[in-house]
């Protein structure tokens, strides 16, 4: 019930770092650039930290040249990160045209780290980059991400409305992406190549798996997008020599365990702390 504008940098930036848990919800709040340059949410973990999060219900997310939500992972293998991105009635950004960078929602692992991401029932805008981007990359991290039901528009000067990556570093060693994509509505009007969905397994030796809803499984990227009820037939896909593309009903993608939002409050009497004034003591 918060309001987060004009920040410059990031409007709510949370981490979970060393050994550390941490629980964060961020729910109605307005993280509003307001027209100047600003990122917007972003929650992570990295080194051995666990983070577990909620950005569910907010009305407006929006960020230039960076990232509206970012749900990282970094770190070791005990670095994990699950999330939900729920609800969101406004979620924009405006990366650079040129490059088509800065995806509004992303969810990224690196190094040997462990993401999973539940996106779902959100209204996305792309004016350039991609509207949803998952990605592993940089050493043998996974991704899990679920992508679910999510109202997608990409105008004119716009890119990818979801991609699908794993690789696309020189460190990338053995990452795997399990993605899964299915209801959502992607209204594309890109006059710059952009597609609707786009997979790309990037590094060799690195993995796409690409989770089938149901029916005998299918074969190729335009096949899975109609039979997972998306909307919107411009879909590619492109295949790094040594990489790997799996579709099917038996990759099955994790899903977050912290699917209810926590009740944040005081444990006792003296975790609420008191307003004070100058000269009060």
């Amino acid at each position: 019930n918060s309001q987060f504008r004009r920040a410059g940098t990031k409007g709510i930036q949370l981490f979970a770092e060393n050994s550390s848990t941490m629980i964060a919800s961020v729910a109605n709040c307005t993280v509003d650039r307001v027209g100047g340059q600003m990122a917007g949410v972003e929650v992570g973990s990295t080194q051995s930290g666990t983070m577990k999060a909620n950005i569910d219900g907010n009305p407006v997310i929006n960020a230039t040249n960076e990232v509206a939500i970012n749900v990282y992972a970094g770190g070791t293998a005990s670095s994990r990160t699950e999330a939900t991105v729920r609800n969101n009635v406004s979620v924009s950004g405006a990366g650079d045209v040129n490059s088509f960078t800065d995806p509004v929602v992303q969810a990224f692992a690196t190094s040997d780290a462990k993401g999973i991401v539940l996106i779902q029932n959100n209204t996305i805008t792309n004016p350039d980059g991609q509207a949803v981007l998952t990605r592993a990359t940089e050493g043998s991290g996974t991704m899990d991400a679920t992508i679910r039901n999510n109202n997608i528009t990409i105008p004119a000067n716009g890119f990818d409305g979801i991609e699908i990556r794993s690789g696309g570093d020189f460190t990338s060693t053995s990452n795997r992406n399990c993605s899964y994509v299915l209801d959502n509505t992607v209204a594309n009007n890109s006059t710059q190549g952009g597609h609707a969905f786009f997979v790309q397994p990037a590094t060799p030796a690195t993995t796409v798996q690409l989770q089938q809803k149901n029916g005998a499984n299918v074969s190729d990227v335009a096949a899975l997008w109609t039979t997972n009820t998306n909307t919107e037939s411009n879909v590619d896909f492109y295949t790094e020599s040594g990489a790997h593309l799996q579709i099917g009903t038996q990759y099955v993608c994790v899903t977050p365990g912290n699917l209810t939002a926590p009740v944040l409050a005081p444990q006792n009497s003296a975790d609420t702390a008191s307003v004070m004034g100058i000269g009060t003591t």
